[in-house]
């Protein structure tokens, strides 16, 4: 901490005091901030899935914790029939849901995320989530 006029005529005592609940001061902020933090961030424990109605060549699911719908993750068909995928045989809602909860925390507003059969390969991505093709909720039509 730099220099405070307000001490400059106390003693070492009084200066000391000060700077002690000064340092309390700091220690009770940084833990609000990092209370602020975790409150902001998605607890993976927190996630559900609800299934996305089915309006094109997808299946998919919302995303949703506790009071509110984050995002939309799906799968095109194509993804699923396509053999070097290794969807086929496998429960689609399950899968995604394990795929969404590795990037929940990450995603900070609402988004619809479309897995097309490029991006996976053996049930896993080849792409981070941030190189899904990806559209707002408006953008839909």
């Amino acid at each position: 901490m730099g220099f405070r006029y307000d001490m400059q005529g106390k003693s070492r005592q009084q200066q000391e005091i000060v700077r002690q609940r000064d340092k309390a001061d700091r220690r009770v902020k940084e833990a609000s901030e990092k209370t602020k933090q975790e409150n902001n961030t998605t607890s993976k424990s927190d996630l559900s899935w609800e299934p996305a109605p089915r309006f094109g060549q997808y299946q998919g699911i919302f995303i949703k914790n506790s009071t509110k719908y984050l995002f939309e993750i799906r799968v095109t068909y194509s993804a699923i029939v396509n053999g070097p995928c290794g969807l086929k045989d496998i429960d689609i809602n399950e899968w995604l849901f394990k795929i969404a909860k590795s990037f929940a925390g990450e995603v900070k507003e609402y988004k619809i995320f479309t897995i097309a059969s490029s991006d996976v390969r053996d049930k896993e991505l080849t792409v981070n989530f941030k190189g899904l093709k990806w559209a707002h909720k408006e953008d839909e039509s």
